[in-house]
C-alpha cells in the first residue's frame, strides 16, 4: 500500500494570484508504482468534486517529490486552499492526504512585500521511532525567495514534538 506524507508546506502559506508555490512530499509504496495528483480544495472538503486538478499522473517511482503550483495558470480566484495529494496505487484503497498548511491566495499587489520563506526536510523522509538521548542528524534545504526583504532574515528552528501538542515543544537547534 502506498504511503504519502506532504514536506512542504509544513504551516499556511499567504501568495498572491500568479506567485509560485512549493510544494514537497514523501511517498512510498514498494509492491506499485502509485499516481499521485495534486489537488487544490476550495472548501476544506477533498471529497466532495470541488478540488481543482494542479498535476494528475506523478508516479511514485519516478522519484519526483517535489511541484511548483503556478497560481496565476489555474483561474484560482482569492481565497483559502487546501493542498491535497490524491494517490492510488490500482490495488490499495485511494489515500487523500492534506498538507498541514492552506495556500491562503490574495489578489495580485495584495500581498505585505515580503513572501514567507520556506524549509524542506530531506533527511530523515521518514518517521524515526529514537530513544532518549539519541542523536538524529536532520537535512534540511531552505529558500527565501525575497531573500530577506526589508532587511528581514528567516531563522530556521528546529523543536522536538514528544506529543503532537505544538505547544510544549523541546528547543533542538536554532540555525
Amino acid at each position: 500500500a502506498p504511503t504519502f506524507a506532504f514536506t512542504a508546506p509544513m504551516g499556511p502559506v499567504q501568495a498572491e494570484v500568479g506567485d509560485p508555490v512549493f510544494v514537497s512530499w514523501a511517498c512510498t509504496d514498494p509492491d506499485d508504482n502509485a499516481s499521485i495528483t495534486l489537488l487544490l480544495d476550495p472548501d476544506s472538503n477533498p471529497a466532495n468534486g470541488n478540488e481543482i486538478p494542479i498535476v494528475v499522473g506523478l508516479r511514485e517511482d519516478d522519484q519526483n517529490t517535489s511541484y511548483v503550483i503556478d497560481t496565476g495558470g489555474y483561474c484560482l480566484n482569492p481565497g483559502s486552499y487546501g493542498i491535497v495529494a490524491r494517490v492510488t496505487d490500482g490495488v490499495n484503497p485511494e489515500l487523500l492526504v492534506a498538507a498541514t498548511g492552506r495556500l491562503n491566495l490574495l489578489g495580485p499587489g495584495m500581498g505585505t512585500g515580503n513572501v514567507s520563506p520556506t524549509i524542506v526536510v530531506t533527511d530523515p523522509v521518514t518517521t524515526l521511532s529514537v530513544s532518549d538521548g539519541s542523536e538524529v542528524t536532520i537535512t534540511y534545504c531552505g529558500n527565501d525567495v525575497d531573500d530577506g526583504e526589508g532587511g528581514i532574515i528567516p531563522d530556521v528552528l528546529v523543536m522536538l514534538d514528544n506529543d503532537n501538542d505544538p505547544l510544549n515543544d523541546l528547543f533542538a537547534q536554532y540555525d
